[in-house]
């Protein structure tokens, strides 16, 4: 293995190099100060954002469940029924489209504060009576949302969201 020839610093202690300049202590240090600064506006903003949205996908997540809960009542023809247990128990459960009983546990943020329950599609895709069930959802800061998900008596499902 050879190496190439060593070179010599100049006498007069400047590189042979002309035009070329590196980067001195003090602009390393502004680059990072202003990193940091955005790092500490940007984190508190993201797992807010992150937050807020697993809470809103777990409200989704529900309201798409008593959907699919109606949509295997009518094309199965037999009743399908959507079980909500609220708060301490916070869960709710149904049957999928194997047959399988599926419970879901809400995160402690959400909770399910009342429900008619257990809310049954007929076969027709019809709800007894309608049924409401509210969920509550509490973020750091003292943000919270209220969330009502109700079912009318044809069974259609609609959420509205009310900050509180």
């Amino acid at each position: 293995m050879m190496i190439g020839p060593i070179r010599k610093w100049p006498k007069n202690g400047k590189s042979e190099r002309h035009g070329e300049r590196g980067v001195t202590l003090a602009e390393i240090l502004i680059i990072v100060g202003i990193l940091g600064v955005i790092l500490l506006v940007a984190v508190p903003l993201t797992s807010s954002t992150l937050r807020r949205s697993a809470a809103q996908t777990t409200v989704n997540e529900f309201e798409m469940s008593l959907r699919a809960s109606r949509v295997l009542a009518v094309t199965r023809q037999t009743p399908m029924s959507v079980t909500v247990q609220a708060d301490p128990v916070n869960r709710y459960s149904y049957t999928d489209r194997r047959g399988q009983v599926r419970q879901i546990d809400l995160p402690a943020s959400v909770t399910i504060t009342s429900s008619d329950s257990p809310i049954t599609f007929e076969r027709n895709g019809s709800v007894s009576g309608g049924a409401t069930t509210v969920i509550d959802v509490a973020l750091p800061g003292g943000v919270a949302f209220t969330y009502t998900v109700s079912t009318s008596a044809i069974g259609i499902v609609e959420t509205t969201k009310v900050q509180n």
